[in-house]
């Protein structure tokens, strides 16, 4: 059969070095320029040409709008109704309890960028070339409650202390007892790189239109950076125990988060052409050690009137339990696949934009690292410490799956 005879010279053509033009297989032997059989009267590349008409490198530059999901979180800011008394504040499960933050995966918005690519044909018949691209990539963002300075906001969590064991809650503002603001922010960064052989194995043309597939071997190296801030700073308007009217308290809790994948990538990518328009869809995929980092630190301080102010080295989810970096290496395993539709303005210049998938299979992030079990003795200089050390540290991960946009130019020269 005609289609299986074609296939067989197709994948022949990776071990032969042949091409295909027309119906007929020619050896690769570059044609001149002006005898290309797919240039037409107009001045742009054709896929099955010899890059002597717009000659042996390029360059991609790309503006790249992404989305993420984000990453889990637990609840870490509780509003109650007004009136709700006192020792029931922010409680988990209080039916006058409502989430205000976390509780369900955070960070998730848009990611923009640019991302470069190049590449330079190592014969005159572009079968074979040296390719490479870089991108980077993101956000950040910050709530502050409460938005009502009359509103009742908490910090939730579960107390080890022996003498509570339950559900517990920090005041960050309650009227008349302490006055404050807590603010959650998070920033995440994406950036990757690669460089690799690309080998033409089978390009066919009839004169108006060509195919052409080319495979890939190389490197790639993906990083994704995540921090998570949680910021308090409140002032007591009542005096309790040793803590005078007008004391003022800052904490800081910070989770951060590092990936970085190193691995031997291949694919393939197919390219259609009809004229100056082109469309293109390919696929790689990269095998190799994900090194995850966490990193958990925190700061409280004390600011009594007139007194020198106090600073302790832990805040409330990162304390003296679990303050530290972690680091571990995983087997990774990253995709990276992209459709994109091409129009050349001329020989030299192309137009083009895209749709993009990436996905990687195991990435620590900041959410994961965070332990709601706080041991309240821990964190109260005026008592000893009993019971349990919390909140502890304990390996979580989860994967990363990246869509998006581009929009850019490639150039020829």
């Amino acid at each position: 059969m005609r289609w299986l005879s074609i296939v067989a010279f197709c994948l022949s053509s990776i071990f032969f070095g042949r091409n295909v033009i027309g119906q007929e297989c020619i050896a690769y032997q570059c044609q001149p320029p002006a005898q290309s059989v797919n240039s037409y009267s107009k001045c742009f590349p054709g896929l099955c040409d010899p890059p002597g008409c717009n000659s042996r490198n390029w360059v991609d530059i790309d503006y790249i709008q992404f989305f993420s999901d984000g990453f889990r979180a637990p609840a870490l800011v509780t509003g109650s109704d007004a009136g709700t008394a006192r020792p029931d504040v922010g409680i988990l499960g209080d039916p006058a309890t409502n989430v205000l933050f976390g509780n369900d995966r955070i960070g998730s918005s848009s990611l923009s960028g640019l991302r470069i690519g190049f590449g330079h044909y190592l014969d005159d018949c572009g079968n074979t070339a040296i390719t490479g691209s870089l991108f980077a990539l993101g956000n950040d963002s910050s709530s502050t409650f409460p938005r009502d300075p009359t509103s009742i906001v908490s910090r939730p969590f579960f107390n080890t202390d022996p003498a509570v064991n339950g559900p517990d809650a920090e005041l960050v503002n309650f009227p008349g007892v302490v006055n404050g603001t807590i603010s959650v922010a998070t920033d995440t960064d994406i950036y990757s790189g690669g460089i690799g052989i690309q080998k033409k194995v089978c390009c066919c043309s009839d004169g108006c239109s060509a195919q052409r597939t080319d495979v890939f071997l190389g490197y790639r190296a993906f990083g994704l950076d995540d921090s998570l801030v949680i910021s308090e700073s409140l002032t007591s308007d009542v005096s309790s125990g040793f803590v005078p009217t007008g004391t003022t308290f800052d904490v800081i809790d910070r989770f951060e988060t590092e990936n970085r994948f190193h691995g031997v990538e291949f694919g393939v990518m197919r390219t259609w052409q009809r004229q100056r328009w082109t469309f293109e869809a390919g696929s790689r995929v990269a095998l190799g050690n994900i090194n995850q980092r966490v990193l958990i630190d925190g700061s409280t301080t004390v600011t009594v009137p007139g007194v020198e102010p106090v600073v302790q080295p832990f805040g409330i989810l990162a304390g003296p339990s679990n303050i530290g970096e972690y680091e571990r290496n995983r087997f990774g395993v990253l995709t990276d696949s992209r459709l994109e539709i091409g129009y050349w303005l001329s020989c030299r210049l192309k137009l083009q934009l895209g749709y993009n998938f990436i996905f990687i299979n195991d990435v620590a992030r900041p959410g994961n690292a965070i332990d709601l079990n706080v041991n309240g003795t821990a964190i109260d200089p005026t008592v000893a410490t009993t019971g349990p050390a919390s909140p502890n540290f304990d390996w979580n991960s989860e994967s990363l799956f990246l869509h998006g946009f581009n929009a850019g130019i490639e150039f020829r020269f």
